[in-house]
């Protein structure tokens, strides 16, 4: 069964965080991990915005990207296309409640998830964690 690795959680597998180890345990060597490019494009935003906030140097960041194309371009890890439909998916709807509001770009994510037939999503983001159930169970 493959799993949508949030870029909450590709960003761990990168930096050294107190929750690295056990994303890096709880992502499948043996099964098929995804993401859209949408969360390869955070990844790099993140590590610019790392540079731009001078925890990261430039040089540093250039070895690191390389580091995480090579990486992510590897199996078991593959990347797709952002699936077209997700749009249309991602827009706001009762299903998930009162008590569940989801950011844009969890909402792309989640939609994109559910477009390519994904029913699990890693992620440390709380709230997107409690949309993703929501909109599962659904």
């Amino acid at each position: 069964m493959g799993l949508y690795l949030d870029t909450s959680c590709l960003l761990k597998l990168f930096f050294p965080e107190p929750e690295s180890a056990t994303v890096a345990r709880k992502s499948p060597q043996k099964s098929m991990s995804s993401f859209p490019r949408l969360a390869h494009l955070e990844l790099r935003v993140q590590i610019q915005g790392r540079v731009a906030g001078g925890t990261l140097s430039a040089k540093s960041a250039t070895a690191l990207l390389s580091v995480v194309d090579r990486t992510l371009a590897e199996s078991p890890t593959k990347s797709r296309k952002h699936p077209a439909m997700s749009t249309r998916r991602s827009r706001p709807t009762p299903a998930l409640g009162r008590s569940v509001h989801c950011r844009t770009l969890d909402r792309l994510h989640l939609a994109a998830m559910e477009a390519l037939g994904l029913r699990r999503l890693l992620t440390n983001d709380e709230i997107q964690g409690r949309a993703a159930k929501a909109a599962v169970s659904r």
